[in-house]
C-alpha cells in the first residue's frame, strides 16, 4: 500500500523521486519502495522528509507505521480465510 502523505508531497512539489531519494541518501529505487510502501521509511528519512516539505516528521512516519500494520493485517485475514477454507473442506469429507 502506498506512502500516500510522500507521493502527495512529491507530485505537488513536482520533485523528482531521484531529487528526494539524494536529499534522503538512498537510491532511486529505495524511494520508490519506501513511497510504494515495500519498504518502511525510517525515522532518520521521515525527518529529513519532513523538514524537506516543512511538515512535522511523526506524521510522515505515523503514516507508514499505520500503512505497515494494515497491510500486516491484511495478510493475516488471508491467511485466517484459507485455513478456514480447509477446515471446511475437511468438515464436508
Amino acid at each position: 500500500m502506498q506512502n500516500f502523505l510522500m507521493k502527495y508531497c512529491r507530485i505537488a512539489s513536482g520533485i523528482p523521486p531521484y531529487k528526494i531519494a539524494r536529499m534522503l541518501g538512498i537510491d532511486t529505487c529505495t524511494y520508490k519502495a519506501i513511497e510504494c510502501g515495500d519498504i518502511l521509511i525510517t525515522p532518520e528519512q521521515a525527518t529529513l522528509f519532513g523538514k524537506f516539505y516543512t511538515l512535522v516528521p511523526n506524521y510522515i512516519y505515523q503514516e507508514a507505521l499505520q500503512t505497515d500494520l494494515l497491510l500486516t493485517k491484511m495478510a493475516i485475514i488471508r491467511i485466517l480465510e484459507r485455513k478456514v477454507q480447509e477446515l471446511q473442506e475437511q468438515l464436508g469429507q
